[in-house]
């Protein structure tokens, strides 16, 4: 992500504009300090993953967005069932000496 300086945004804001429709985001800064963010607008995007681009849980790659359709899963086990079979049985030293027991010491 681009950082630029009010001055250098006034001087610049075509050529800083042509860059965010191009998909990059840029910071704006005063005095060193982060005071803004100038990013491209997201009308493709479903609006649940917008909230989490603007929050910063997820980022794009500034790629178009392609339409998919939503895939079926299967009944089964859950992810937490299934790998709770794979470590196998419980540590037998958890509940006497604590969660974080060794054997030997």
């Amino acid at each position: 992500m681009q950082e630029i300086g009010v001055r250098a945004l006034r001087e610049r804001l075509s050529h800083v504009l042509g860059q965010v429709r191009a998909g990059e985001s840029v910071v704006v800064t005063s005095n060193g300090e982060p005071i803004a963010r100038i990013e491209p607008m997201r009308p493709d995007v479903p609006d649940d993953v917008r909230d989490l681009l603007d929050s910063g849980v997820a980022t794009g790659s500034g790629e178009p967005w392609e339409d998919f359709e939503p895939v079926e899963i299967a009944p089964g086990p859950s992810l937490s069932d299934i790998l709770l079979a794979q470590r196998g049985p419980a540590n037998p030293y958890a509940e006497s000496a604590g969660a974080d027991a060794v054997p030997g010491q």
